[in-house]
């Protein structure tokens, strides 16, 4: 009997304990509409991605394209986007330029929340070797946060 008691007790504790450690606690759905950090969408591209530095005379181009949207698609027109040349740890290099001759350059986005620019890559004097290079473009968002994204563009000397 006193067994039985003590099986019974046991079994009441454990279900009492479980019942507390179950509780669900409600939490609510957070807004898809912000307010977040994230919510702005930078996307970069270059056409072409694969350029080559002759020995000299004209230097090959390659367009990099930036759209710059919230997430549901509409355009941040007026927005500030710098651009530089960093190599795969994302130091800066000097390899190759934009328009005007500048390893950096900042420009704004049009109405539709677009940019291109012009890259320059280098001669063949100026490349030891088959490289890329990282075109990074940041967007200063609210406070001190921003947003980034690169293209790669590769870039084989012609002998």
């Amino acid at each position: 009997m006193k067994t039985k008691r003590a099986l019974t007790f046991a079994l009441g504790l454990v279900l009492l304990l479980a019942s507390f450690s179950c509780a669900r606690h409600d939490v609510g759905t957070p807004s898809p509409v912000g307010p977040s950090s994230f919510a702005v969408l930078l996307k970069l591209s270059a056409s072409p991605n694969v350029i080559f530095a002759p020995m000299n005379g004209q230097r090959d181009r390659s367009t990099i394209s930036v759209s710059l949207k919230l997430f549901d698609g509409t355009p941040l027109a007026g927005r500030t986007i710098y651009f530089e040349t960093c190599d795969s740890a994302h130091l800066r290099v000097n390899l190759g330029y934009f328009e005007g001759h500048h390893g950096v350059i900042s420009r704004q986005t049009d109405a539709g929340g677009n940019i291109n620019v012009v890259y320059h890559g280098p001669l063949r004097g100026e490349l030891a070797a088959r490289t890329s290079v990282y075109i990074w473009a940041k967007a200063a968002s609210e406070g001190n946060e921003f947003i980034e994204d690169f293209a790669r563009v590769d870039i084989f000397p012609i002998p």
